[in-house]
Formats: C-alpha cells, sequence, structure tokens
C-alpha cells in the first residue's frame, strides 16, 4: 500500500500446465469442431502488475499488464476439410504474450453502477504468421440504474479491435483480416415484486452485421421480451 485506502502496488510471478479440453474450446468458440487435437498449455513464464485504488469515495481503478511465454498457445483455423468453412480446428504455436489492461468502476449504493474496461494485446509468434481470431484490442463500458426501486435501466457497448484468419488459396497462406465492431446492447427490467420481473433487451441496436468469427456474421438488431422469477 503506497497511499492507504488511495493507491496499491501489486505484482507476481507464477507459471502453470493447462489441459486444454473441448469443454474450456467451446465455451470460448461453438463452433469448433467436436475432435480438435488436444494438448497441454504451458504457461512457463507469467509475470503480472499493476495500481489499484480510489479516486474518490465511490470511483474505483486498476491499471496493470501481464507478460507471458507460453508454449502450446492455441488458436483458432477455419476446418479446410470441410468445404463450407463453418467448423475450427485447432493450430499451436509458441508466443510470447503481452497485456496491458485498465479499469474503471463507478458505484452509488445500490441504484447506480458504471464501468469501463480496456485491453490491449500483443503476440509475438513463433512459427504461424498471425495470432489467428485473437483481437488486439478490447473495450466494455456498461452502466445500470435503478429507478424507483421498481424499474432497471441497462446498457452496454462493447468494442473489439480488428483480428485475423487463416485461410489458404492455391496452396499459399492467407491472412485475411476481419474487422474490428462495435456491439450496443440496452435493456430494461420492471420489478413486479421481489421475486417476478418483467424485461425487454435491445441486441445489436447498432445493426452492425460484424462478423465474431471468420465465416459467421453475427444476427443484426433484435429484440427479447420475456419475464423472470426467482425462487
Amino acid at each position: 500500500k503506497l497511499i492507504k485506502d488511495a493507491l496499491t502496488m501489486y505484482a507476481g510471478l507464477n507459471g502453470s500446465l493447462e489441459r486444454i479440453t473441448l469443454r474450456s474450446l467451446s465455451l470460448e468458440n461453438p463452433c469448433v469442431k467436436s475432435t480438435p487435437e488436444l494438448k497441454y498449455r504451458n504457461n512457463k513464464f507469467v509475470f503480472d502488475a499493476g495500481f489499484l485504488g480510489n479516486i474518490a469515495q465511490n470511483l474505483d481503478y486498476r491499471i496493470g499488464g501481464s507478460f507471458g511465454i507460453v508454449e502450446n498457445m492455441p488458436f483458432y483455423v477455419n476446418d479446410t476439410i470441410n468445404g463450407l468453412l463453418n467448423q475450427f480446428a485447432l493450430v499451436y504455436d509458441d508466443v510470447n504474450v503481452l497485456n496491458i489492461n485498465a479499469e474503471l468502476g463507478f458505484k452509488r449504493s445500490n441504484e447506480m453502477h458504471f464501468w469501463v474496461g480496456a485491453d490491449y494485446f500483443q503476440y509475438w509468434m513463433d512459427q504461424e504468421e498471425k495470432p489467428w481470431h485473437r483481437p488486439n484490442f478490447r473495450l466494455n463500458v456498461g452502466g445500470d440504474y435503478i429507478i424507483n426501486d421498481k424499474y432497471l435501466v441497462k446498457a452496454e457497448l462493447f468494442f473489439q479491435g480488428e483480428m485475423y484468419a487463416k485461410l489458404h488459396h492455391e496452396g499459399e497462406v492467407i491472412s485475411e483480416k476481419i474487422n474490428g465492431w462495435a456491439d450496443l446492447n440496452l435493456g430494461l427490467e420492471y420489478r413486479i415484486t421481489d421475486k417476478l420481473s418483467a424485461f425487454v433487451k435491445l441486441n445489436n441496436v447498432l445493426n452492425n452485421g460484424y462478423l465474431k468469427w471468420y465465416n459467421y456474421p453475427v444476427q443484426k438488431f433484435n429484440a427479447l421480451l420475456g419475464v423472470s422469477f426467482a425462487f
């Protein structure tokens, strides 16, 4: 603690050996093929450090970063065995990864929450040309506000930077650029009772038909109405 309740510095050094499973891959990319080559990811060296604290009573922040040396890091590539290119296989590479990140959060009692978080990534590859389907930047801004203990208004904006897909053409590897995108979601919830609520969600309000994975455009603007009951 450099300044009590206002500025704390942290640092850590570690490593680990992780079993890559179909479940963990599917949670990240539901379009991965059912029989990918599974290996162990070896995080040989991971150093992280940063600062965190309070700017004001209701305003928290954290600024940090990490650098890792990783063997057998998985990357998603379109499976060329399937002519539709609608499934993903894995390629592994040894990489050095730099991640710089920051978070800012505001909270006023239980009525209002606001947050913003950003991540920047830099990869140094051993064999592969690009970190396939890994974006170089992510940003998340959101908040929610309770009105009269009955209405809950939510908003969240996601932004992701560019990434690359590995394709093949006439025997040569091609790096296909996938543009960055922005996605805005809005929501309104009406609390009928302590356990029963009705809600409406407006997804992809900006109506962007961006590619989340190569050859996989997301659904444009859509809305969801429903009710929820808590036991």
